[in-house]
């Protein structure tokens, strides 16, 4: 007769349950290391959108310059163009210092540093214009437009090239957070198809391997009761 301690059913059902808890463990684990790296590409997506959202900003308070020093040149009385140009300057050095917060690359560093050395002679012609007005100078508005268009084209083409550089970054990093996405989710899947079957095929290797041992023993049982006491 075959012992009941021999068939190891113990053994054999905490078999079961171990591989188990490490396939689930398996599937907690790349799951986990799968958030975190979509939640590392989030970051970084959010990070560039914002800082495209305030160069684009910059770009549109940039634009409205020229308007405003070109009324300041034909007007009577400057005081509130003087006022409007001030406060244009203030909205947009705001704007600016923002961008340069958001900005720790070296190559994001080094554009807007080359935006602010285009700046200052555009600033310093605006400051002279500004002062020549509110003294009550004549300003020869043909001149002062084509200076004034002069510096401020090439503040718009330094500053376009940051632009450029920050769409080709959010770009790039919209396609790297998609790829990574769609990687992950094929390695998800994959583990999937293999830890299904694999653990399906376990169950009943070992549910075999116990319901044959019980299946004799309870035939050994079956022949005791009968009276056949030469079992074991």
């Amino acid at each position: 007769m075959n012992k009941f301690a021999n068939l190891r059913i113990g053994k054999k059902l905490a078999l079961l349950s171990t591989a188990g808890v490490l396939l689930l463990a398996g599937a907690v684990g790349l799951s986990l290391l799968a958030l975190r790296a979509v939640n590392s590409a989030s970051d970084k997506s959010q990070q560039e959108s914002r800082k495209m959202t305030l160069a684009t900003k910059v770009d549109a308070l940039l634009s409205q310059f020229p308007a405003a020093m070109g009324g300041l040149a034909t007007a009577k009385r400057p005081g509130p163009e003087v006022d409007a140009v001030l406060a244009l300057r203030a909205e947009y050095s705001g704007v600016f210092a923002q961008l340069k917060s958001a900005s720790i690359v070296d190559e994001d560093k080094r554009l807007l540093n080359n935006v602010e050395q285009v700046i200052v002679p555009w600033r310093e012609l605006n400051n002279r214009l500004m002062e020549s007005a509110k003294a009550g100078n004549h300003i020869d508005a043909v001149t002062v437009r084509r200076e004034s268009l002069a510096r401020f084209g090439a503040v718009r083409t330094a500053f376009g090239e940051y632009l450029a550089y920050c769409q080709k970054n959010t770009d790039e990093i919209d396609r790297q957070r998609q790829a990574l996405t769609s990687r992950i989710t094929y390695i998800l899947l994959g583990f999937g198809l293999v830890a299904l079957p694999a653990a399906i095929l376990a169950s009943i290797i070992l549910t075999r391997s116990i319901a044959g041992p019980l299946a004799l023993s309870e035939q050994d049982l079956d022949q005791v009761a009968g009276g056949d006491v030469s079992r074991d």
